[in-house]
């Protein structure tokens, strides 16, 4: 993913536009279903800033308890915006 994100640098993609989020950082590791709706808050506020044009980086998602459901539940919710 590192350099998926270095290529769309050097390509004008602007590095503060691109989300990386590590599942594997403990600090996220208490993180559950109930959780989606704060993370997808904050996950809209950055987009906005970019007029909704992000790059959304889930590393190690599949740490993440139904992390499936998180994935079909924001794009759905992107795809209706």
């Amino acid at each position: 993913m590192y350099w998926i994100a270095q290529d769309l640098m050097g390509r004008g993609w602007p590095r503060s536009s691109i989300v990386y989020i590590n599942f594997e950082d403990v600090r996220l590791s208490v993180l559950r279903p109930t959780d989606f709706g704060v993370f997808l808050k904050v996950i809209n506020e950055e987009a906005r800033e970019y007029n909704g044009r992000i790059l959304l980086m889930l590393d190690e998602v599949q740490n993440l308890p139904e992390w499936g459901r998180w994935v079909r539940t924001y794009l759905i919710r992107v795809g209706t915006s």
